[in-house]
């Protein structure tokens, strides 16, 4: 049971990880586009 959990935290983690990159992208492209 503990690798079914553990591999549940670490595709929880890696899912928080890639929506923040995401994020971060999408606000960086936002304010880069309105500088320019």
């Amino acid at each position: 049971m503990m690798d079914v959990y553990m591999v549940a935290a670490l595709a929880v983690i890696f899912g928080l990880f890639y929506a923040f990159a995401g994020w971060c992208e999408r606000v960086v492209d936002d304010k880069g586009g309105k500088e320019q």
